[in-house]
């Protein structure tokens, strides 16, 4: 129905008296711009609702158990001259034994109720010497990652913690990453690296390490210092465990991927003396649940 003068002449007042009034009502009035503060406050808002990580319902959000491992007494030599059966030359495979040693099934706090476990911090701690090393360069390189290979498949006798290193040392064989630095490695899936470094000696070392022989000064030096590394890798995804053939059963971690710490130096090929290698002590902690 048209509008009368009168009704048009009261809705042209109300325009002039104040724009925004009723301006949905009565389709006119001037629309209110945001500022640019205003504006980058909602663009951060949302953006970062959209990036916030959703843990699963089904993950606890709290670690209630632990597996610890202390350093041995007696330190392990890192491998040199001729390498045995199912070894690369030169080259030392660790994986933490907090990872590889299983678990039983039981109410301690390092056991498991079931088969899945929830890992959520995973850290070694290593002293390596090099002292006993002869006069000489060498070029000690370490590489920290993951075995992305699985053990899925093994059971019974086949599934202990040396499959575990044979593993990684299968497939750091296969990538390729070991040989020259003129080679081109091949691209392969089994290997993901997270950290690769030169190993340098220890300048943090104590003044009295560099003071030199008192008595013949002109000819020895003080021993190498010693090296400290602390090795990390990220977790936080559901893994399931399988028994081995033993009785009780021990339940390791055969569907996720192994993390693994390597040491090559192509000097160590050509030692003559197997026992004047660096030697290491370590030390893992794992923190998960099974709740």
């Amino acid at each position: 129905m048209p509008l009368s003068s009168y009704q048009k002449g009261k809705l042209a007042g109300m325009k002039l008296a104040n724009p925004g009034l009723n301006a949905r009502k009565y389709g006119g009035g001037i629309r209110r711009k945001m500022t640019s503060a205003e504006r980058a406050g909602y663009k951060q808002k949302y953006s970062k609702a959209k990036k916030a990580k959703k843990m699963p319902n089904s993950r606890p959000y709290v670690e209630t158990k632990f597996v610890h491992v202390v350093a041995p007494e007696d330190p392990t030599t890192l491998n040199a001259g001729a390498p045995d059966p199912g070894q690369i030359a030169g080259t030392t495979v660790i994986v933490p034994t907090c990872w590889n040693q299983g678990w039983h099934q039981g109410l301690t706090r390092s056991d498991i109720t079931g088969r899945a476990i929830y890992p959520r911090y995973l850290t070694m701690k290593m002293s390596m010497d090099t002292s006993f090393l002869p006069a000489g360069q060498y070029n000690l390189r370490c590489m920290v990652g993951f075995c992305t290979e699985t053990l899925q498949g093994l059971e019974g006798a086949s599934l202990n913690s040396a499959a575990f290193v044979a593993k990684v040392t299968e497939q750091l064989g296969l990538s390729g990453m070991l040989g020259s630095h003129l080679d081109f490695p091949i691209k392969r899936k089994g290997i993901k690296i997270l950290k690769d470094f030169r190993v340098r000696g220890n300048r943090n070392a104590s003044l009295s390490a560099f003071v030199p022989n008192a008595l013949d000064p002109q000819s020895a030096q003080a021993p190498n210092p010693i090296n400290e590394f602390t090795f990390k890798w990220p977790m936080g995804t559901k893994t399931w465990t399988t028994p081995d053939g033993d009785s009780p059963p021990v339940f390791f971690p055969s569907r996720a991927w192994i993390p693994f710490v390597a040491f090559y130096s192509p000097e160590f090929v050509t030692m003559d003396d197997a026992s004047q290698a660096p030697v290491y002590l370590a030390s893992s902690k794992l923190w998960y649940t099974d709740q």
